[in-house]
């Protein structure tokens, strides 16, 4: 087997991955030693759910709340990327599941609480 690129892990971020790296034209392919952890968990896209790491109360607006951090932290990943980056991966994400078939909710302007499985509250702005 012949690949341009090999991606390590088969959740979501690795699925985006090789799903973009493969509409560009170059072969890929996933690498994992076993079970991904969409097999236990359930999938869901999480833009920003909390403003710092000592925040109690999640974001309601994640595209408001990134702009924020951009401005606050210019070497974060998201304001190397750009606003505008982050606004196509979510729809990207949206038009994907939606040509697999799969029903998502959600948009980057809002999060919504998902019970985990130990019942605490995830936000996140797509599921």
């Amino acid at each position: 087997m012949k690949a341009d690129v090999a991606v390590i892990g088969t959740g979501l971020s690795a699925l985006a991955a090789a799903r973009t790296i493969q509409q560009s034209g170059r072969q890929v392919v996933l690498v994992w030693p076993g079970l991904s952890s969409l097999y236990f968990l359930f999938a869901t896209v999480d833009v920003i759910g909390y403003p710092t790491a000592t925040a109690t109360e999640p974001v309601a607006d994640p595209a408001e709340a990134v702009a924020r951090l951009i401005a606050r932290e210019p070497t974060h990943p998201y304001a190397r990327a750009g606003m505008d980056a982050v606004q196509a991966g979510t729809g990207l994400m949206l038009e994907w599941f939606r040509e697999a078939g799969l029903e998502w909710e959600g948009a980057l302007n809002r999060n919504f609480l998902l019970p985990t499985a130990t019942g605490t509250p995830k936000p996140c702005c797509l599921a």
